[in-house]
């Protein structure tokens, strides 16, 4: 049994203190689903995180931060102070931690019975997808596969319970990958695609691979088959022209998608030419794009591709909202910094997991939060606050009461400079103020 490597875990906890990727070019949809550089974009059965985030000037900054966007207000009402958030309806009631051997990069997904963890461990040579046991925090190596050469490519993978089938993607030394299903219950392997293209190709989260073809889509899963069918006419054109860097994104339906086109996000319905909405902004470019469950709501983040990053907003909202929503509906979170390191929607598709990074140069007082939030209000409670290494990334049971969240405890040194650490699973019982 292999072991993630005291390297990787340092390139984990070196995001976790607010690192930067220096690529100045927005990532490709399939690794945006990854989630799976040091500040990963969650696209896993319920998840996703972050990309390259932008730098934090303060602890304690609107989560309603001003866009620039023509069709976001720049002001609030009267010139008025920002207002708190209003707390959302949860409390922890007890905290547990397991030590694990494996600290993960991205969570793949939660069992329905709270009591299987998979997730996808990404180190410098070695893409590992592990099951661990939530109880105990033993685990067990289900996939070994060697490292992408650029960590923008990595591929997030999904799981389908129902069948126990997992789909993640094999990589080449020519920066093409494979798509290759294991059904765990028959413990068959198959090759669902290969030679993909990253600049082509969204992997969503039940596990459908979805590849563009001039103005054909076509469709793959496991299970279900393949099909290939019209894109919509407006987004073939916007897809074709690759100066604007075009990217996209596709919601657990299989139909809706998100198309990211310059500073623009369009949202678009296969079978129907004209984009249901198009966003428009001033500056900046389309990250993290992060489906819920239900394909009826979508995360999504701004920021700059100069380096520094410039930080432009978060927001999330329904599909049938005409403007940009930001998160926290113009309320903010106190406490929190501005840098968003992981998203994670509930599987009823109505709380997000929202996990802020501290930041940069913020020693001696680094803190990372995991925070609920409710996408569609201004809800917000801070359920962890942690001096040193918990991931961005947290996942909730399907019936609402557990949080499971992947931590680093530190060994000796301090949490500016760390020396040795540990991995564990922090285990938060919730439960739902009446």
């Amino acid at each position: 049994m292999r072991r993630v490597t005291l390297i990787s875990l340092m390139l984990v906890l070196l995001a976790a203190c607010g690192v930067t990727d220096q690529s100045t070019s927005a990532p490709s949809p399939v690794s945006q689903s990854a989630q799976t550089s040091a500040y990963p974009t969650p696209v896993g059965a319920t998840a996703a995180p972050t990309s390259a985030p932008p730098t934090a000037t303060s602890v304690q900054t609107m989560v309603a931060s001003s866009p620039t966007a023509t069709s976001v207000p720049t002001r609030r009402p009267n010139n008025s102070p920002p207002q708190p958030i209003d707390p959302a309806p949860f409390r922890v009631v007890e905290t547990q931690k397991h030590p694990t051997q494996f600290y993960s990069s991205a969570i793949i997904g939660l069992s329905h019975d709270a009591t299987r963890l998979l997730v996808q461990a990404n180190g410098v040579t070695q893409t590992l997808i592990v099951e661990i046991a939530v109880a105990t925090g033993d685990s067990t190596i289900v996939v070994d596969t060697p490292a992408p050469k650029a960590t923008i490519d990595r591929v997030r993978a999904t799981w389908d319970q129902e069948t126990d089938t997992l789909t993640y993607a094999e990589y080449h030394d020519d920066g093409t990958f494979d798509i290759a299903t294991l059904d765990r219950q028959k413990k068959i392997k198959k090759i669902l695609k290969s030679k993909v293209k990253a600049t082509t190709a969204d992997l969503n989260q039940r596990g459908v691979l979805s590849i563009i073809d001039g103005d054909d889509l076509f469709q793959d899963h496991a299970t279900r088959g393949s099909k290939r069918m019209k894109l919509p006419q407006q987004a073939t054109s916007l897809l074709n022209n690759s100066a604007k860097n075009p990217h996209f994104w596709f919601a657990s339906d299989s139909t809706h998608f998100a198309l990211a086109y310059e500073h623009d996000l369009y949202i678009f319905a296969v079978g129907q030419d004209a984009p249901l909405q198009h966003y428009e902004f001033q500056e900046g470019i389309i990250h993290d794009v992060v489906w819920s469950p239900d394909s009826t709501a979508l995360y999504f983040a701004r920021w700059s591709s100069d380096l520094p990053h410039k930080h432009y907003g978060k927001f999330v909202q329904k599909i049938t909202e005409t403007k940009p929503q930001v998160l926290g509906r113009g309320k903010y979170i106190p406490e929190v910094s501005n840098i968003v390191d992981g998203i994670t929607w509930s599987a009823d598709s109505q709380w997000l997991l929202v996990g802020f990074t501290s930041g940069r140069q913020c020693a001696p007082n680094c803190v990372q939060h995991q925070v609920i939030v409710n996408p569609f209000a201004s809800q917000a409670t801070i359920v962890l606050a942690e001096p040193f290494g918990i991931s961005g990334e947290a996942i909730l049971s399907d019936d609402l009461k557990t949080i499971v969240q992947p931590c680093l405890d530190l060994v000796s040194g301090s949490p500016s400079k760390p020396e040795q650490f540990s991995a564990s699973l922090c285990i938060l019982t919730i439960a739902e103020n009446k």
